[in-house]
């Protein structure tokens, strides 16, 4: 599940003549983000013959032979859609980029996938879990602060591609040492160290604004102190 507490994945596994075999369920959704309507229109493929009844939402469907009747008859035409849709999706996929649907969860995943098979000539060094947990708790987004303020023949600027900008600065990509502590690194050493720290901050109680973020019980706070 994501963090808004959405499916993006079902697995089930199980035993049948001595063999484990596992069916998985994805969401579909998270890899078109369109309606099945709209989605069969693009893949030009038959779509569904009839709309959704709200009636189906009530529990009561089950007690209701002719409603029942009638949300089996939408649910298999609603899945046939699906099917013939993604089955078109997943012929296009292959033959034209050589990725396979099956083994994404979502747009994004997808358009890398691509981009890794048929375009990318360098290969992206991946950390390892307990590297990128470390370096990942660096990770802020951005912030907005407001603040009253009085000025006079001021100038103003506007920072354009800033995030382009900074991808083109040297970033650490290898693991070459680790220290546990430097406090006995001399002042030049430490003025060319390059790579991640994690230390012990004391920010002045009379600053004016703050700018050093932290995480507070899921949120990002900018305080003062240490």
């Amino acid at each position: 599940m994501d963090n808004k507490n959405n499916f993006i994945s079902i697995y089930y596994t199980f035993k049948k003549d001595g063999k484990i075999s596992t069916i998985s369920w994805k969401d579909s959704f998270r890899l078109f983000p369109i309606s099945l309507d709209q989605l069969c229109n693009i893949f030009e493929v038959e779509g569904k013959t009839s709309q959704y009844n709200s009636s189906f939402n009530d529990i009561s469907l089950f007690d209701k032979k002719e409603l029942f009747h009638q949300f089996l008859i939408y649910s298999k035409q609603d899945s046939l859609a699906l099917y013939k849709a993604l089955s078109k999706a997943q012929q296009i996929y292959k033959e034209k980029y050589f990725v396979d649907i099956c083994d994404v969860l979502s747009a994004p995943s997808l358009s890398l996938k691509i981009f890794r098979i048929n375009h990318l000539d360098t290969k992206i060094p991946i950390l390892k879990n307990s590297i990128d947990s470390f370096i990942r708790k660096s990770y802020f987004g951005g912030a907005t602060d407001y603040y009253k303020a009085y000025g006079e023949n001021l100038y103003y600027y506007d920072v354009n591609s800033l995030y382009p900008h900074a991808m083109l600065k040297p970033m650490p990509l290898n693991l070459i040492k680790t220290h546990k502590n430097l406090s006995s690194l001399s002042l030049e050493n430490f003025k060319k160290f390059f790579g991640f720290v994690r230390c012990r901050v004391t920010t002045p109680k009379n600053i004016l604004k703050p700018i050093l973020p932290f995480k507070y019980q899921g949120k990002t706070i900018f305080p003062t102190g240490t």
